[in-house]
């Protein structure tokens, strides 16, 4: 008998959280992992991928491969695209739209990625012409179908295309909690990322969230600890409203598998029964956040309870500078992600932020260790504490460091 050859996937992440990322994906029983920039590569049978997918905390999206071919210019694209079956891919009734990623030698030769989105276009919708006499019609704001090409240069100076079918609709980094996540939001998937980056025990350790913000770090603590996946509002809506959170379930070659269809449906009856155990049992002395801004505290409690969080998170209004650890023996990391001074005139005001921040994790907080989250190192300077650890990561486009102080 041959051996059944798994599908392959690939997993987006932001900046150098693709290590993290990798060894997640091979605890979901992921095989054959390729890290790259911005993501990792792997193939896995479908109902493996749909376990990740569904459980995955630093992945923004997961795609499934369709196709790839080489090409040596773009003059080859239309008519490689159109020799594809797209009819066993989407019907006609479903829209579709494109997105186009090069490598770094691509974008040198081919400068424009929507004109080379266009070109692939044009050979799907003529593709289907040609079958049907119809075309299917194109939406970029809501589209059934979502293709992202990547295209990479090849050794013999050729350029590779790959046609990836996007499994996510919304991206997986937004977890449906956030009602307003301020004006410098922290991505929740890199959130948990820098929680799993740092030595936190969750079995005995406290979480302190000292400018918590809209939260996010806090509920991700929770939903770390707890073991919950971090598709939990979107595994709800599911059961509870029959709404469809993700593309995959328009899509052909989940519809056509009736087992895997089968396999899914009963994974999520029994995801969201085993959710609510869980939440039930969560430790109510263990997460305190606090912040000193009522505007964003009363954001934080709407996140909280939006997961039914509020009885789990000690949520108070504190100036950080001021926070004392809550009233035991128990020890555990103090966190943040402060202000980094954007804007021209911040930096200097934040200066004493900083420095008086450090000053009260030496007063306050002997035997923990603090974590900063930072996209400015010349503030950084301004706490007088040695760093044991330095973690090069990206929020958005811009290059932060998570730091780590051990306080004895």
């Amino acid at each position: 008998m041959t051996p059944q050859i798994n599908p392959n996937f690939f997993a987006s992440c932001s900046k150098n959280l693709e290590e993290l990322l990798e060894r997640e994906a091979s605890t979901f029983g992921c095989e054959k992992t390729d890290r790259q920039t911005g993501g990792v590569s792997f193939s896995a049978s479908y109902e493996t991928c749909l376990e990740f997918l569904l459980h995955s905390r630093i992945s923004s999206r997961i795609f499934m491969k369709i196709t790839d071919f080489s090409i040596k210019s773009l003059n080859e694209l239309y008519g490689k695209v159109k020799g594809y079956s797209w009819q066993s891919t989407f019907p006609l009734n479903q829209t579709f739209k494109i997105k186009t990623i090069f490598d770094s030698s691509a974008k040198r030769s081919f400068k424009n990625s929507i004109l080379f989105s266009q070109k692939a276009k044009d050979g799907i919708v003529d593709h289907f012409r040609e079958k049907t006499s119809k075309r299917p019609s194109v939406d970029t704001k809501n589209p059934d179908i979502s293709f992202l090409i990547r295209v990479e240069e090849t050794a013999e100076k050729k350029w590779k295309v790959i046609f990836y079918l996007d499994l996510c609709h919304m991206p997986l980094s937004q977890r449906g909690y956030r009602k307003n996540s301020g004006e410098a939001p922290l991505r929740e998937n890199l959130a948990a990322g820098i929680i799993m980056l740092t030595d936190w025990d969750p079995k005995k350790d406290l979480f302190i969230d000292s400018m918590c913000g809209s939260g996010t770090l806090s509920i991700e603590a929770v939903l770390i600890s707890a073991q919950i996946p971090p598709t939990f509002l979107k595994i709800k809506r599911f059961i509870e409203n029959k709404d469809k959170p993700f593309s995959f379930l328009k899509h052909n070659w989940f519809n056509k598998n009736k087992s895997l269809k089968s396999y899914f449906y009963q994974r999520m009856e029994s995801l969201y029964e085993d959710i609510e155990n869980k939440t039930k049992s969560l430790s109510t002395k263990q997460f305190y956040a606090s912040d000193w801004d009522n505007r964003v505290l009363n954001t934080a409690r709407e996140n909280f309870q939006k997961m039914n969080f509020e009885n789990i998170i000690h949520l108070k209004k504190q100036n950080a500078l001021k926070l004392p650890p809550p009233n035991n023996k128990q020890k555990g990391i103090i966190i943040c992600n402060p202000p980094y001074g954007v804007r021209l005139g911040e930096e200097e005001k934040l200066k004493e932020l900083y420095r008086e921040y450090g000053e009260n994790l030496k007063k306050n907080f002997k035997g923990f260790r603090a974590y900063i989250f930072t996209g400015n190192m010349n503030l950084r300077k301004q706490i007088s504490l040695s760093t044991s650890k330095r973690i090069p990561l990206f929020n958005g486009t811009i290059e932060c460091r998570l730091l780590k102080y051990d306080l004895y």
